[in-house]
C-alpha cells in the first residue's frame, strides 16, 4: 500500500508503462537492484522540546522525537507523547497505546497539496486518507504484539500511561506500512517513562519500556506469475505496476510477526513460506540502523 503517485506533468498511464518496461529488463528508476532495500537513517531528539517529567495535571509530554529518512527521499517524523489516563474497561491492568498517521502534503480530497488554489499537477484517486488509516491500524497491531502493555499500568482499573505515536509523513514513496512501522520502532526503542505525578499527588517512578522483540518489515512486489518474479522494497509507482504486494514483519530470530498480502492471485504455499526467510535476510541491516543511539 502506498500514497498516490505525484507524476508531475506526466500522465499516469504513460508513467506506468514506462516503469513497467524498465522493470521487464531489470531496471529501476532509482537505480537500485531488483533485490535492494533502502536502508534508513535515524536522527534522534529532533523535537523542539523533550521533557523529562510530566506535570501534576498529566499534561502532554514529548518523550521521543526522531526523523526517519533514507537516501531516496523518504522522510518521516515520529514523535512519542505520554499522558496519564484511565485504562480500557476490557483491559484494566494494561496501559493504552495509540498511533496517528498524518500527511500534510495531502489535501482533504485525497490529492496532493499545491502552492496555489488549483492542484493542476495532482494525481488523485480520492482515497488518500484510506492508506493512512490502514497504516495506523497496521503499526498499532504489530507493535502491540511486541510490547507488553502491562508495562504501562499504574493502578489497576484506575490509572495508566497512555502512549501516542504521531507519525508525520513528509515524503514516502511506497512501502508505507514498513516505513511507518520502522519510524515508530525507532522512536519507541529504549524509551523511558519519566518519574511523574498523578493528579491526586501520587508519584509514579521512572520505568523503561521494553520490547519482547523488535519487528522489521520488508515489502515484496509480485512482478509476474510466469515466470514467478518479485521486486524488493517497492516504490509507489512500482506497487501500481506489480500484480500484488506482500509485507512481512519478522523478529530478530527470523520469527514471523505479521504477514500482509494484497494480491489478486493465489501463490503456492512454498512461495509464501519463502517470504519470511527473505525478510529475515534483509532485516539485519535495517534493524541495526533503527536501533542506533
Amino acid at each position: 500500500m502506498s500514497l498516490p503517485c505525484d507524476t508531475g506533468s506526466v500522465e499516469l498511464a504513460t508513467y506506468r508503462r514506462y516503469i513497467s518496461e524498465k522493470l521487464k529488463v531489470g531496471e529501476r528508476l532509482d537505480q537500485r537492484g531488483m533485490s535492494d532495500v533502502r536502508l534508513p537513517k535515524v536522527s534522534r531528539n529532533v523535537g523542539a522540546t523533550l521533557t523529562g517529567s510530566t506535570g501534576s495535571k498529566g499534561g502532554d509530554s514529548l518523550l521521543s522525537s526522531v526523523l526517519y529518512t533514507d537516501d531516496y527521499g523518504t522522510s518521516i517524523i515520529s514523535d512519542v507523547h505520554a499522558v496519564f489516563g484511565p485504562p480500557h474497561t476490557q483491559t484494566p491492568d494494561e496501559g493504552r497505546f495509540n498511533v496517528s498517521v498524518t500527511a500534510p502534503f495531502l489535501k482533504d480530497n485525497g490529492g496532493f497539496a499545491s502552492a496555489g488554489n488549483q492542484s493542476n499537477t495532482a494525481i488523485t484517486n480520492g482515497l488518500a486518507d484510506y492508506p493512512l488509516r490502514q497504516t495506523e491500524g497496521y503499526v498499532r497491531s504489530v507493535l502491540e504484539s511486541c510490547l507488553d502493555l502491562h508495562q504501562l499500568c499504574v493502578y489497576v482499573n484506575e490509572a495508566c500511561w497512555v502512549l501516542t505515536v504521531n507519525l508525520t509523513l513528509l515524503n514516502v514513496d511506497g512501502t508505507l506500512r514498513a516505513s511507518a512501522l520502522h519510524a515508530a520502532v525507532a522512536a519507541l526503542y529504549n524509551l523511558t517513562l519519566p518519574r511523574a505525578q498523578l493528579p491526586n499527588g501520587d508519584v509514579v517512578e521512572q520505568r523503561s519500556l521494553r520490547f519482547s522483540c523488535v519487528p522489521v518489515a520488508c515489502t515484496f512486489g509480485l512482478l509476474s506469475r510466469e515466470p514467478l518474479s518479485f521486486l524488493v522494497d517497492t516504490t509507489a509507482i512500482e506497487e501500481m505496476v506489480c500484480e500484488g504486494v506482500i509485507t512481512v514483519a519478522v523478529d530478530e530470530a527470523g520469527g514471523l510477526v505479521d504477514f500482509y498480502q494484497l494480491c489478486s492471485c493465489p501463490l503456492p504455499p512454498q512461495v509464501l513460506l519463502s517470504f519470511p526467510e527473505a525478510a529475515y535476510r534483509l532485516s539485519g541491516g535495517i534493524r541495526e540502523r533503527l536501533l542506533v543511539d
